[in-house]
């Protein structure tokens, strides 16, 4: 992109109500109405204000300038209020520059003088670089009103139901059969409903029989492509055929598994896993005698041997002793490094087990079992006694000795979130664009990720987060058109190397490979100048024009509009 004489800039002079006019005086004015291409230069002493708006509208439709420098402030001050000029179809709102004077000129120089000579050289560039300036347009593309839920738990089936109840059509893919089968998923409740059972079974009815949800069961995926607003997901049938569902927009939700601690003395039945203590409580289900709370007297929790990060296990941990203690008169201790309370409710219930007669030991180091007269003893130095300078050992016997047990990454979510292009992290966890600001978007435009297969979570904060994703799935299918702007990368055919490192690197998926190049500067002799080439190809629906595919093409093939290599040369070459 070469710079042009024959635009016409227009430069707006603001003073910030004062604040600048030391620097910005008759002389700077006069200074930048001389700059090559300028062909109107003004001032306000409060350009955002009402008044200076109203202003400037008047006088750039009279100048008719094509592009725009701003001196003033931060470029975030006048953002929002000119990004409007969009909406009058006068000026394109990337033929914007701003000049920070503010900022990096006057909080940063104390001499004047100096000051001056900075600002006039910081201006002068930023009128170069609005000579580089070429406006860029928008695209439309269409939506259709569908989204596709993955997933086999409760939380699939929340989110595929919230869509339902909200007239959305929603295609619910799941590799089980019959759904609702296996309800392991309600131990993982600390605050579950009062009747899980019968709250379970009553979300199953509702997802086989709701008139806006068609649910496909053992099916595997084994493709997935396309952009926002035209998903395609083939899928493979109990038959062995293949089905295509197209879909403007999809929601991965997965769990995570467990794997019970059986390495050395674990091994023995004594030690029960802690997603087991929920059905032992349940004393009208059939089983063995000896696994009913009624066949011993005391029991320990030990926690924090594995998966010290997560507060899931001091949840239920907490939950099951209160109920150990008060129902079945059991004596319990809970061993662990922390007792976590970061949940909503836990600290409530911490306290209500404390009165019970729950006893929390806290270690740093971990417990030593050993078998005394059929019983498991457990020697613990408790952390309060250190602290007292008193250090000894506690040995407490126990019936049962209660683990936590290892959070592992479900393979099965691992293959979806590849297969959808979403990033795993080094656990094998998906991960989500922003955590802070959008917690279930997945940096692949119309992809959310809820649930367990984020990060291990209470089923309580798996199910707000299906809420989460069923309000922004809404938002985007609810229109019938998603409008983008195309400041986005863009390749040049011609000297695409077929590297795939921009494909890659590009966390949005964002890149695809097709044959639509008409040359290629890598060919030899011998090939037919009519003949097609493969060449990495941007989408600009799903592109967000962060630009890593531009610094990693190692033949530099792709640039990055608005950013572009001969806008970047003129800034450092100023």
């Amino acid at each position: 992109m070469k710079s042009t004489n024959h635009g016409r800039i227009g430069v707006v002079v603001d003073h910030c109500g004062g604040a600048l006019s030391s620097l910005l005086d008759e002389d700077m004015i006069q200074y930048v109405a001389g700059l090559p291409q300028v062909v109107s230069c003004h001032h306000d002493e409060d350009l955002l204000s009402s008044g200076g708006l109203e202003k400037f509208n008047d006088r750039w439709k009279e100048t008719r300038i094509d592009r725009l420098v701003i001196v003033g402030a931060s470029p975030k001050v006048y953002e929002a209020s000119f990004r409007r000029v969009r909406e009058t179809g006068r000026l394109n709102p990337y033929m914007i520059l701003v000049a920070n004077v503010r900022e990096q000129v006057l909080w940063a120089i104390c001499d004047t003088e100096q000051a001056k000579q900075k600002a006039k050289a910081l201006v002068a560039e930023t009128v170069r670089r609005a000579g580089c300036l070429q406006p860029i347009g928008r695209e439309k593309t269409d939506v259709s009103r569908h989204v596709a839920v993955i997933g086999d738990g409760v939380v699939a089936m929340k989110a595929a139901l919230g869509l339902a109840d909200a007239k959305i059509p929603v295609t619910l893919v799941t590799d089980s059969h019959p759904i609702g089968e296996d309800m392991t998923e309600l131990g993982h409740f600390h605050q579950g409903p009062a009747d899980p059972r019968g709250w379970w079974g009553e979300m199953v009815e509702r997802v086989k029989s709701h008139p806006e949800l068609e649910l496909k069961t053992s099916t595997d995926l084994r493709d997935f492509e396309g952009s926002f607003g035209d998903f395609q997901l083939t899928i493979e049938t109990p038959g062995g055929t293949l089905e295509t569902i197209r879909t403007s927009a999809v929601i991965l939700a997965m769990g995570y598994e467990s794997a019970p601690q059986r390495e050395a003395i674990f091994g023995s039945d004594r030690f029960v896993p802690l997603s087991q203590v929920a059905t032992m409580l349940e004393t009208d289900r059939p089983g063995q005698v000896d696994r009913k709370p009624a066949a011993f007297r005391t029991v320990g929790f030990v926690l924090d041997l594995v998966n010290e990060a997560f507060p899931i296990d001091s949840a239920n941990a907490i939950r099951h002793a209160i109920s150990l203690r008060r129902d079945h008169d059991c004596s319990v201790y809970v061993l662990c490094r922390d007792v976590k309370v970061s949940l909503q409710g836990v600290e409530a219930q911490y306290r209500r087990a404390r009165e019970v007669g729950v006893v929390f030991i806290k270690y740093d180091d971990p417990p030593r079992f050993s078998f005394v007269n059929g019983q498991i003893n457990m020697d613990v130095k408790d952390v309060s006694s250190r602290m007292r300078g008193d250090e000894y050992t506690l040995s407490i016997c126990a019936d049962r000795v209660v683990l936590n047990e290892r959070f592992l990454s479900s393979k099965r979510s691992q293959t979806l979130a590849k297969a959808l292009g979403v990033p795993l992290d080094r656990e094998g966890y998906a991960m989500v664009d922003n955590p802070q600001f959008g917690p279930v978007k997945a940096s692949r435009r119309g992809v959310f990720v809820v649930g367990g297969c984020r990060y291990p979570q209470p089923m309580e904060e798996a199910l707000t987060e299906a809420e989460a994703a069923v309000l922004e799935a809404k938002q985007l299918v609810s229109r019938k058109e998603f409008g983008y702007d195309l400041a986005v990368a863009e390749v040049d055919p011609a000297k695409c190397a077929l590297c795939l490192t921009c494909a890659r690197v590009c966390p949005h998926s964002a890149i695809t490979i097709d044959r639509y190049a008409e040359k290629n500067i890598y060919a030899t002799d011998g090939y037919g100048r009519e003949m097609t080439w493969d060449a990495a190809r941007v989408l600009p629906v799903q592109c967000y024009g962060r630009g890593i595919c531009v610094g990693s093409c190692p033949t530099k093939a792709i640039d990055l509009k608005h950013q572009t290599d001969h806008e970047i040369s003129v800034h450092l070459t100023a």
